[in-house]
């Protein structure tokens, strides 16, 4: 005879969803070998001082992180895998600051530019997906309305 154990959501943090999120991408796949900063899910657990086997509670959202883990694990994922301040305290905007695949990237890697040119290139991309994100609210909110205009006919 089995015993089912009733296992209650509490209640996440902004913070704490956005680290899952973040969590999973990095460790989906083979995402890991784009960032080179750890080869098992163990080391990045390691690395944010997070205890491998409350992970899981963390993502079935049945445990909190303890609070004072969070600022060890901001700082971490900022400095080290280039993910947003904001995102991670407000579960909001872009998850990484640029492109994960151009986190550690440098200007020797392209050869024919200047770092002083791929740094303007880094900046108009920004520009451009931020103008991107902001057509695609656009688009959205358009839908939005066309769906309620044709719930009223």
């Amino acid at each position: 005879m089995t015993q089912k154990k009733n296992l209650v959501e509490v209640l996440q943090s902004p913070f704490e969803q956005a680290f899952v999120k973040v969590y999973l991408y990095l460790v989906e796949k083979d995402r890991w070998k784009v960032f080179k900063k750890f080869r098992h899910k163990k080391e990045l657990l390691q690395q944010l001082g997070l205890p491998q086997n409350n992970i899981s509670h963390y993502i079935n959202r049945t445990r909190n992180i303890p609070e004072h883990h969070n600022q060890k694990i901001i700082d971490v994922l900022v400095n080290e895998y280039g993910v947003s301040h904001k995102f991670l305290t407000t579960n909001t905007g872009r998850m990484f600051l640029e492109d994960p695949i151009l986190v550690n990237e440098t200007a020797s890697a392209y050869s024919t530019l200047t770092e002083k040119e791929f740094i303007k290139l880094q900046k108009e991309l920004t520009s451009v997906k931020d103008e991107n994100d902001r057509l695609k609210e656009l688009v959205e909110t358009q839908r939005a309305l066309i769906k309620q205009l044709h719930k009223g006919k």
